[in-house]
């Protein structure tokens, strides 16, 4: 994993010393800082300017995913099949652990919602939990049940989320958990069930 400047092409510098496979990362808004995590326990907070590893993040199962919440003040990231946890990112301390989620998380679908990042959404195969990152309260859950769950799309101001599976999508506003639309492909159109809306953008 290499660290590049956007504005020079150069390469900053390189991560050394993973032996295993990258599922996960994301850059801290500011540009200094970079999360990481692979196929084993452990997510790293790098400096973004060396790659100097400044903080390690322990679990207890896999890592599957990470991001960056409250502006870089806080990361999350989330074990195998358990629940997003909270930390400081200047210290690498274990914050909070955020409520159970219903069902499977989509891999890297674990993400903070703009503008401010006080909210973090996870996705799983049955829709959508929403928490606030500050208290750990649980704001809002919106369920696909009986579909299953396959894409999810935020838009840019965080107010709006697209979530999609097979021949259908539905628009929910992130603040209130209401369901604004759903569009749904007609039933003729489905070949046998193998035509399947897997990704969805604003």
């Amino acid at each position: 994993f290499s660290v590049w400047d956007a504005t020079t092409g150069r390469k900053r510098c390189e991560l050394v010393g993973q032996s295993t496979s990258m599922n996960a990362f994301q850059i801290f808004p500011a540009g200094d800082r970079v999360i990481t995590s692979r196929d084993n326990t452990m997510a790293i907070i790098w400096n973004a300017s060396d790659c100097e590893e400044l903080h390690t993040l322990e679990h207890e199962s896999r890592v599957r995913g990470v991001a960056v919440v409250r502006g870089g003040l806080q990361v999350a990231t989330l074990g195998q099949g358990g629940s997003p946890i909270v930390w400081s990112a200047a210290t690498g301390e274990r914050l909070r652990v955020l409520a159970d989620n219903v069902g499977t998380p989509l891999n890297g679908n674990l993400e903070a919602l703009p503008p401010s990042g006080d909210r973090l959404s996870l996705s799983d195969v049955s829709g959508v939990t929403i928490w606030n990152v500050t208290s750990g309260e649980t704001l809002h859950r919106l369920e696909s049940n009986p579909d299953t769950t396959s894409g999810v799309a935020i838009s840019p101001g965080g107010d709006l989320m697209a979530t999609c599976g097979s021949g259908w999508l539905s628009v929910w506003d992130t603040k209130s958990g209401d369901r604004l639309h759903r569009f749904d492909e007609p039933a003729d159109s489905r070949a046998d069930h193998h035509r399947c809306i897997v990704a969805v953008g604003f």
